[in-house]
Parts: structure tokens; sequence; C-alpha cells
């Protein structure tokens, strides 16, 4: 299960396999917010972003580019200060499921709370891997964040494999990033999973 925020649905996420999608190159690694992340080049982008497109409604994109590393460190730092101010207003992440709770699953609110709670408390862990893409003419960064202990048992290499995974909870999440108004356009959390962090 996907829930989408900012967005008007939860869905089922179509299973890509926990081996995440394989590249024959490596993404270039920087470092943010202590942090490994990894920018997805431009000419490998399209890839990256079918995991994207199965999973959430399509968005019709004019191109892609590779993000600079100060872009990618704006859009992770108002990714996290979307995911601290949700804490106290979870409207900030979740204005459909605050607006009409009746649309969505039974404690949709309640979960969406838990979740970012979650996402907080091990913000430490998550490493990023960034995506540039154009819609309408501007400039857009697709932020997928994972948390860096989670499976250790598989071994997956985050600098050539897209980490596409179905469920896993706030271990998994997501966030649209418009560069040029700054702010975060939304946010993905994987649906829940059994963890022990």
């Amino acid at each position: 299960m996907l829930i989408l925020v900012g967005g008007s649905f939860l869905t089922d996420s179509i299973a890509l396999g926990n081996n995440g999608l394989k590249f024959d190159f490596k993404f270039i690694k920087i470092s943010v917010n202590k942090r490994d992340a990894y920018i997805v080049p431009a000419q490998q982008a399209s890839e990256a972003m079918i995991w994207i497109d199965e999973t959430m409604a399509p968005v019709k994109r004019d191109g892609y580019w590779t993000p600079a590393t100060q872009a990618v460190e704006e859009a992770d730092a108002m990714a996290r200060m979307l995911i601290d101010f949700s804490r106290s207003n979870l409207s900030l992440a979740f204005p459909l499921i605050v607006q009409h709770p009746e649309k969505w699953v039974p404690n949709a609110k309640e979960n969406a709370t838990n979740e970012i709670g979650l996402i907080y408390k091990n913000r430490d862990h998550y490493s990023g891997q960034f995506v540039g893409y154009i819609v309408d003419g501007k400039k857009r960064i697709y932020c997928n964040y994972f948390d860096d202990r989670w499976p250790a048992n598989l071994k997956i290499n985050p600098s050539t494999r897209f980490m596409a995974v179905n469920d896993g909870g706030y271990g998994f999440w997501q966030v649209q990033y418009d560069v040029q108004t700054k702010t975060c356009l939304g946010l993905a959390i994987n649906g829940p999973w059994e963890h022990d962090h």
C-alpha cells in the first residue's frame, strides 16, 4: 500500500521486487545532511521514474535534468522541514485526509500521524536518491528516501539501484520538490510494515 499525501488516493503499489531497479551505471554520490545521497543523472532518470509512474498518478514530464548538489540540499532541507512541521500540523502533509477523513480508510489520520512521527524519530537514518524532472517547463526533484538500516540482509547498493520497494512503511518515503517555488508538492509514505527500530 502507498499512502499519497497531498494527493487524493491510497492504493496498492505494483511489485517490482525487493531488489530495486538495477542500472548499469553509478549514480552521483554526494553527502547531504551528513548522510549519503545519490543523484540520478538525467540520462537515466526516465528509467528510475518508471516505478513512480506505476505506483502514483502519472505526471506528464517534459524531460529530465541532473540536479546540482545545492538543489538537492535545498530539496532535502524542505522535505525534512515538511516532516518536522507536519507532526504538529497534519494538514501540511495530508490536507485531503484532514479535510475529508470519511473518504479514507478507517484511522487514516491516526496512521498518517504515526508514520510521520516515526519518520521524524528516525530522521537521522535516511539516505536519499534524487531525480530531476521537468513539468510544464518547471524543474522538480523527486526525493526518494530509504532507511539505510533496512534491510541489511539484502545488501542493496543504492549507488546502482533505485530503491523501488513495496510497503516498508516509514522506512521508505518520497517527496516531490518544485525548485522554482521552493515547495514540496507531495509526500508519499509506503504502506506499513513490521519494524523494530
